[in-house]
Parts: structure tokens; C-alpha cells; sequence
């Protein structure tokens, strides 16, 4: 699949599942869905031999959205964890969500080094 191809799906998939914004596994099995690749009656992926060389590479799907994501600024995690953890800055999380907010509020962030937050404490259940 040609580069520009999977970063609009990539894109397609980020800006329909806020889970897939948050988990990588999410968003590799939301691409896969939408490319077509059929699901047992449990819900599992089926993917052939013959077919996995059709897929994108699960590390290609990862980079493009670290790209989206951390150099672009959109799409970014929802999940105070998940942004601590990718190494979001401060201002980028503020313009996102807002200062006020309850997603932002709902973390206090521990900076570590320059504007950069490493570890959050939560202050309720949200995940």
C-alpha cells in the first residue's frame, strides 16, 4: 500500500475512533477491518500467508501516526497516561483540550524536563 493511501486511512481512522487515537493495537486492527481482511465469528482478524504481504507493516501504521500525531499536533490521545507516555508537551495538550477542561484537569502532570510531562497522577478513574 502506497504511503500516501495509508496515511489517509490512517487519518480516516483516527478522526472516527478516539480508541484508536490512544492504542496503536486499536488502530492496526481498525485499518485492517477497513481494508477488507475478514473476522471470524469472534471477531478475530483471519489473515492468509498470500495476504499478509498486502498489508501494510503493523511498524509503517505506527510511524505514520507518531507522525500525525506528534509532529502535525492532531488526533492527538485522549488518556492523560497515553500522552505522558508519548512525551506530549504541555502547550500542545492545552491547545487540544483546553486548560478548563475535564480532560486536562483530570491529570496533574509532573514536569520533568523542559516543558515535557512524564508522569501522571490521577486524580479520578478515568482512564
Amino acid at each position: 500500500m502506497k504511503t500516501e493511501l495509508l496515511y489517509a486511512e490512517i487519518v480516516n481512522v483516527l478522526s472516527s475512533s478516539v480508541e484508536a487515537r490512544n492504542d496503536d493495537k486499536v488502530l492496526i486492527f481498525n485499518i485492517c477491518k477497513n481494508l477488507k481482511v475478514p473476522l471470524s465469528p469472534s471477531g478475530e482478524l483471519i489473515i492468509s500467508l498470500e495476504r499478509l504481504g498486502d498489508l501494510p507493516s503493523f511498524e509503517s501504521i505506527r510511524r505514520l501516526r507518531q507522525k500525525i500525531q506528534n509532529e502535525e499536533g492532531r488526533f492527538i490521545p485522549t488518556y492523560g497516561n497515553v500522552l505522558c507516555k508519548r512525551g506530549f508537551t504541555q502547550d500542545l495538550v492545552r491547545s487540544v483540550f483546553g486548560e478548563s477542561s475535564n480532560e486536562y484537569q483530570n491529570y496533574i502532570f509532573i514536569k520533568t524536563e523542559g516543558s515535557r510531562f512524564k508522569q501522571p497522577i490521577v486524580l479520578n478513574s478515568t482512564p
